[in-house]
């Protein structure tokens, strides 16, 4: 056997095997870095047959040999001087450690107090903070409160006076009025013409409106959904998100709009006519299942607008007015319902973004009627006659009178030039 294991309280080294006890022990002193009357203190066992056998003496050394053990366990002599002095090397540690663990546990426990002491100082100043706060709120509600109560004592003192005021003047009127047929009825005996009689007699007259003169405007088929006014008159605001929510002016500008919590977009209505020039309109243009892609109204009422180059795209008479130039496509004009089954042009530039304080004129190009040359504005081209263009002044003309019963182009600038159409009517 070559080799031998030195365990030393369970660290384990391996030697040559020695040839003797004293070279053994000498083994033990270069390893372990004990002197040699150190290590002639260590108890030396080796285990055979679960007995444990010491090693004092060369005759047990020999003896140990033989046996062909590898293994040396290395123990200390309770009696011996290394003992105790690693005893009481360990005990002076161990009193060091509990008077260091006493100071560390005094350490926590007075910083559990102080601890202690500022969770209560900040729960009591939470709880003064708490009660100042819940004194607020009641002193608010009291507040708000006392202006609702004043604000309404002011508003039925102001009903008052104005009931007041309106029965005093109804009879100050009453006496007025009585006082003038008192005057007219001298007037009539002295031979005066009474001219007061006259305009007396006379019916109160409406304002007269102009022919094409508009009063508001207005959005047929449209409720709004705050105050429920149907048809809604004067701008429209319709939301961005929800499919199906418009608002009045009012409505928007009051809580309705702020607690809804949407973007809204301003349409503008159609221009509500005078009598009289709804009784001198003899067609009915009405585009059953259109929507205009601006105001979404359903269907087109008028004149129809659907965009020559984009698929599915149309807009009411009132929208094209104001996004035509806009969209910067040409628009085929319908005036009447189911005139266009299909329509498609090509174009060779995109025109957009049309400056509104540029003159608009087309040179070369006559209006068929009126026989404008190099036509300014708008232009019509039929869709179907070639070389047929009108003005925009002709174009309603032409219209009303049912003379050409096509649908028009109507191109807002000259470099809108078309290559193709495609089309069925």
């Amino acid at each position: 056997m070559s080799k031998l294991i030195l365990n030393f309280f369970g660290e384990k080294v391996s030697i040559n095997f020695p040839d003797s006890l004293s070279s053994l022990r000498q083994n033990i002193s270069e390893k372990f870095f004990f002197s040699l009357d150190e290590v002639s203190e260590f108890l030396l066992t080796y285990t055979k047959d679960k007995n444990t056998i010491t090693i004092s003496t060369e005759n047990d050394f020999e003896l140990f040999s033989k046996e062909k053990i590898n293994e040396i366990k290395l123990d200390l002599n309770e009696k011996s001087q290394l003992f105790q002095n690693n005893l009481s090397k360990l005990q002076n540690e161990n009193e060091i450690t509990k008077k260091n663990l006493e100071e560390i546990l005094k350490q926590i426990e007075e910083i559990n107090i102080k601890k202690k002491e500022k969770k209560e100082k900040i729960k009591l100043e939470l709880d003064e903070i708490t009660k100042k706060n819940e004194e607020l709120k009641i002193k608010k509600k009291e507040i708000v409160e006392q202006i609702n109560k004043d604000i309404k004592n002011n508003i039925e003192a102001i009903n008052s006076i104005k009931l007041n005021a309106k029965k005093e003047i109804h009879s100050l009127d009453k006496e007025i009025l009585k006082l003038v047929k008192t005057a007219n009825t001298y007037r009539i005996k002295l031979g005066i013409e009474p001219e007061a009689i006259k305009k007396e007699k006379q019916p109160s007259k409406k304002p007269n409106i102009k022919k094409g003169e508009i009063s508001e405007e207005i959005h047929i088929n449209f409720t709004c959904d705050g105050c429920k006014m149907n048809p809604i008159k004067g701008p429209r605001y319709h939301c961005n998100t929800c499919q199906n929510y418009d608002l009045c002016e009012k409505c928007y500008s009051s809580d309705v709009k702020k607690n809804h919590g949407h973007e809204f977009t301003l349409i503008k209505g159609q221009k509500s006519q005078t009598p009289k020039e709804k009784k001198e309109k003899k067609i009915e243009r009405i585009h059953n299942g259109i929507k205009c892609n601006q105001c979404k109204i359903s269907p087109i009422k008028g004149i129809r607008y659907k965009c020559s180059i984009c698929e599915d795209f149309d807009f009411c008479e009132n929208c094209e007015k104001i996004y035509g130039k806009q969209h910067g496509h040409p628009m085929l004009r319908i005036p009447i319902e189911n005139m266009v089954k299909s329509f498609k042009c090509t174009m060779k530039d995109d025109i957009k973004n049309i400056d509104d304080n540029e003159k608009i004129i087309f040179k070369g190009i006559t209006c068929h009627k009126c026989k404008m040359k190099n036509i300014e504005g708008m232009l019509y081209k039929c869709a179907i006659c070639k070389n047929y263009n009108l003005c925009e002044n002709c174009i309603k003309e032409i219209e009303d009178k049912v003379a050409h019963k096509h649908p028009f182009i109507k191109l807002y600038h000259p470099n809108m030039k078309l290559e193709s159409i495609k089309a069925v009517f």
